[in-house]
């Protein structure tokens, strides 16, 4: 049934019909309706204008022909069906809602003006809410079959009866400027589909927001309204004038603050890729920001990305940010208690996990479309949104068109991935307004990579702007350590490491290993060797929140370890995720042999602040056992083979080079094959067909060989602390009121649930009663812990299903997750 209404008008057919693309009810119970016409026409404007330069009127066509399938009478009935809109209760109770596809009718009229750009607009059409697809793919559903298919044909012939008269002929100038845009833009074979989704990204955000914006109108007064970048740049300087005025002028913050002063200098230099190389402790994290927010002041760039391998420092460097830039709301003596422009860095990550106030509400509105100025995020999720084909990964691209992005530990940029990312990255950069930071501590070598016979294997990135002009000189001034490798053929077994790090004089030692499995065993052993000394152990076997107490406990102990306070031994074993931007300062680091860029990552947290009389130590001993097989195995013995180079100082950058050099000719950078499933060729009538689907399935940055398990940990300081000063208040009240050899038992005490029933177990209840409690998922990210597959068979006796995941039975406070991790596979090694 079909509403008849007196106006004729674009919104209605010849009989007078109006058509509708939502409807909902207002708060009174009233009906609204929002207008196909005009939800067609405002996200073409939208899209047009996310666009611009970049294709401003082709976006504009594909947002006006979007929904023109909703035009057909079957989808009317069906949105008046399954809302009731039209109907009284009981008859809407006997109506069953058919289904009624909407995006095949836009994508066959425009693919039916036989050119490059019917194809290019049938792609973003066909997918806006499916995703984008494959032109052809001969084991699954692909585009070119869908357009040729007869439930196609009749969608479009149902929708031409009722489109509108400005609707029913393409213009024919949008055919006279695509030659012009290709000519300008560059567009090559290899890159048609970076153009295809950064169209569709327009498209996709425009249509969520209008739609929002009729359907929930009080989530779109949440979005926007956020300080300028140049206001922010002002903050940041006050900041850095006031830590330079405060801190010790000793050397290392001297170092940092030149390095601060040379990257705002940069960032005046007009260039779209930028290299900072400065060794862990250099104060990086604010002085590429400071990098970032000059350029983009210079340059008229619309935001700041900040891209981190690992969740575990997101939240770190996140609060460091949103300390600077968001203070005013943090002073609780300000009049002004709800500024929202205030609100201006988006974390956009799995394990956040916010109370419900405006600032999570614009939070995760903003980490949809990456709509603020200041964006961090993960690696994973800048990477494979630019890669993705999925509606909600794609919707944020022309966000990240103009902006600047910082890539901290660039090293870990996937060597199986490297071709297409240097390439997505170099395309950006040219032709997108994107500029590039690649801010580490090992600079991976991502330029022109060629074969032994001179054949290039991937084209890499040019030459980049080094902010830091003598790396090598930077890098000796900023020496704290001393690195001691193995001697050839010696390996430890577990008990001997134990014993080497207990005989250290310090006492105070921080322990580093390739796997979960390892560090349990060396774990024992130190505890069998010496059972009065502070001893914890830290692994991806823990979940987010405990690993988060424990480093905060870490840090409080170095803290008395350093004023001279600490009157027993302490040893803290862990896997690599303590590399990962865990800011602690131990005299003296043992490294299982591996890669030398996790070994100058290691080093990094030893003499870290420079306040030892002379060097930290760094032992780099060889276990019983090999690194895991694959890219960990290969590391380690490409260490060894520049062993005899790099002895006299193995940290340099030529050093560091040396590594990147051999480790990458060992490796195949495009190993899925992503490049050539993107390329546009010419096969099933078009020159454009490329598989946008199959190569995002291809393209995953992490290892999904294991399973996700929910833990039963509880911990009091986590529960009812909200912030994380409150929580180190805590625990240095508890190492204040006991006595050094009590502080983990007092600190155990405090992790059993007064309740009967455990927060975890309440969330997990919550999802058996009703599984649309989607919003669980995500606090139970900070419960969670990834372990392999075959783990879980091995176990199965300590593990159980409850609404569809997987619960650990037993949880030690000590070690995390109960369970044997043997045999031992390169899939352990999830940090």
């Amino acid at each position: 049934m079909i509403e008849n209404l007196n106006t004729q008008s674009e919104q209605s057919d010849s009989a007078g019909q109006k058509f509708i693309a939502h409807v909902r009810k207002d708060d009174d119970g009233e009906w609204l309706i929002h207008d196909l016409f005009e939800h067609c026409e405002e996200v073409g404007k939208l899209a047009e204008q996310f666009a611009g330069e970049l294709g401003g009127e082709f976006a504009k066509l594909q947002g006006r022909y979007h929904d023109i399938g909703k035009y057909r009478i079957p989808f009317q009935e069906r949105i008046r069906i399954k809302s009731g809109f039209g109907f009284d209760e009981e008859a809407h109770l006997e109506q069953k809602a058919g289904k009624a596809s909407h995006s095949n009718a836009g994508a066959m009229l425009i693919h039916r003006s036989d050119s490059i750009l019917g194809v290019v607009l049938a792609y973003t059409i066909a997918g806006h809410h499916a995703g984008l697809p494959d032109w052809i793919n001969p084991k699954g559903s692909c585009l070119y079959s869908r357009l040729l298919s007869d439930d196609a044909k009749l969608e479009l012939e149902q929708a031409l009866e009722h489109l509108p008269p400005s609707f029913q002929k393409l213009p024919d100038s949008l055919q006279l400027l695509l030659p012009q845009f290709i000519a300008k833009n560059g567009l090559r074979f290899e890159t048609w589909h970076i153009w295809i989704r950064f169209l569709f990204s327009c498209l996709v955000d425009a249509d969520f927001l209008d739609t929002e914006y009729f359907m929930s109108p009080q989530q779109t007064t949440l979005r926007g309204d956020y300080p300028s970048l140049d206001s922010l740049q002002i903050k940041l300087k006050q900041y850095m004038s006031k830590l330079h005025s405060t801190s010790s002028d000793n050397k290392v913050n001297r170092i940092r603050h030149d390095i601060y002063q040379q990257c705002v200098e940069a960032g005046q230099i007009k260039n779209s890729i930028f290299t900072l190389t400065v060794p862990t402790g250099g104060g990086k994290t604010l002085s590429s920001m400071a990098f970032a927010l000059e350029h983009a002041r210079q340059f008229g760039k619309k935001r700041i990305i900040y891209a981190i391998p690992f969740t575990t420092i997101i939240e770190q460097n996140a609060q460091v940010f949103k300390k600077i830039f968001q203070e005013e709301r943090q002073n609780e003596n300000s009049q002004d208690k709800s500024p929202k422009s205030n609100f201006c860095v988006i974390e956009h990550h799995s394990n956040l996990d916010q109370p419900l106030s405006e600032e999570s509400s614009k939070n995760r509105l903003a980490s949809e479309n990456w709509d603020a100025p200041i964006i961090v995020t993960t690696n994973v999720q800048l990477f494979e949104s630019l890669f993705a084909s999925r509606t909600s990964h794609c919707r944020k691209i022309h966000n990240i068109v103009n902006s600047v992005i910082v890539l901290d530990e660039a090293q870990k940029i996937p060597r199986d991935f490297q071709k297409p990312i240097t390439d997505m990255m170099r395309e950006l950069s040219q032709n997108y307004g994107v500029t590039w930071l690649l801010c580490t501590a090992t600079q991976p070598k991502l330029d022109r990579h060629t074969d032994a016979f001179g054949h290039t294997i991937f084209e890499g990135l040019p030459t980049p702007h080094r902010i830091i002009f003598d790396e090598v000189e930077l890098a000796s001034q900023l020496k704290r350590v001393d690195i001691i490798f193995p001697k050839k053929g010696e390996r430890w077994d577990w008990q001997q490491a134990a014993s080497n790090i207990v005989d250290e004089s310090s006492q105070c030692v921080l322990a580093i290993v390739n796997t979960r499995n390892d560090a349990n065993e060396l774990y024992q052993q130190i505890s069998t060797f010496n059972p009065d000394a502070i001893l914890i152990h830290l692994s991806a076997s823990m979940s987010p929140m405990h690993r988060e107490l424990m480093i905060i406990f870490i840090n409080q102990v170095l803290v008395k370890h350093h004023k001279g306070e600490l009157d027993c031994p302490f040893y803290v074993v862990s896997t690599q995720l303590i590399e990962a931007g865990v800011d602690v300062d131990f005299p003296v680091v043992y490294r299982a042999m591996t890669g030398l860029d996790s070994i100058a990552q290691s080093a990094g947290r030893c003499n870290r602040e420079g306040k030892l009389n002379g060097m930290g130590k760094v032992v780099v001993f060889q276990p019983e056992k090999d690194a895991p097989k694959g890219e960990l195995l290969q590391a380690q013995n490409t260490t060894y083979e520049i062993l005899d180079d790099i002895q006299s100082d193995p940290l340099s950058p030529t050093a560091i080079n040396q590594y990147f050099a051999l480790f990458n000719s060992k490796g195949d950078p495009d190993k899925h094959d992503i490049t050539n499933l993107l390329t546009a060729k010419e096969e099933a009538g078009t020159l454009l067909s490329i598989k946008f689907r199959t190569a995002s399935e291809q393209f995953n940055l992490i290892n999904n060989n294991g399973i996700t398990v929910i833990c039963p940990f509880y911990h009091e300081i986590m529960h009812q602390a909200s912030d994380k000063l409150t929580k180190q208040q805590l625990v240095v009240q508890i190492l204040d009121e006991n006595p050094a050899h009590l502080w983990l038992k007092k600190l155990e005490s405090k992790s059993h649930c007064r309740d009967e029933i455990l927060p975890v177990d309440k969330l997990i209840n919550l999802l058996e009663k009703d599984e649309a409690n989607r919003w669980v998922y995500r606090k139970l990210q900070r419960y969670s812990v990834t372990i392999p597959k075959h783990v879980i068979t091995n176990n199965t006796n300590m593990f159980i299903l409850k609404a569809g995941l997987y619960i650990a039975k037993d949880y030690d406070f000590f070690t995390g997750i109960v369970c044997n991790y043997e045999p031992l596979t390169k899939d352990e090694c999830v940090w």
